[in-house]
């Protein structure tokens, strides 16, 4: 199905209907995501869909954004998770009017590691059961057949 320069395919999987779409920016089923999201989170996780195109894509079926492998999750997770402390940092030294380094770095993994797990879990799969290495369209074990609507 063509919807103007968005190409819509629909994905048999075994625990859901995942729907896919390609072109540069992933991120047109943006509206679901609103839908499905405080506008915060929604913010965040079309900013992330944008940044790791390609790797990633959003299933409205499950409200979460899915890797293609475990790797590319980690490295996002990672990525983001490194971020999220160095703001920390930035913000708290700057309330000190000094550099914290580590102590600041320290607080973060203290006082909000854990929500930023428990989020992060909230709205992402490493990678969908019976599709390891797989994304929209791949092939490999469990894979998919394209449906016509």
């Amino acid at each position: 199905m063509m919807l103007g320069s968005l190409k819509i395919v629909y994905l048999v999987d075994t625990d859901a209907v995942i729907m896919a779409w390609s072109g540069s920016f992933r991120n047109e089923m943006g509206v679901s995501i609103e839908q499905d999201h405080d506008p915060a989170t929604a913010a965040s996780l079309q900013a992330e869909l944008r940044r790791f195109d390609g790797k990633c894509w959003y299933d409205p079926g499950r409200k979460k954004i899915v890797y293609r492998t475990d790797e590319e999750a980690l490295h996002a997770y990672l990525e983001l998770q490194r971020e999220e402390m160095d703001r920390h940092k930035w913000i708290e030294s700057e309330h000190a009017n000094r550099d914290l380094r580590d102590a600041a770095l320290a607080d973060w993994v203290q006082n909000h590691s854990m929500t930023f797990s428990a989020d992060w879990h909230r709205t992402h799969v490493f990678v969908l059961p019976n599709r390891r290495g797989g994304g929209p369209g791949s092939s490999g074990a469990g894979n998919s057949s394209p449906l016509a609507y």
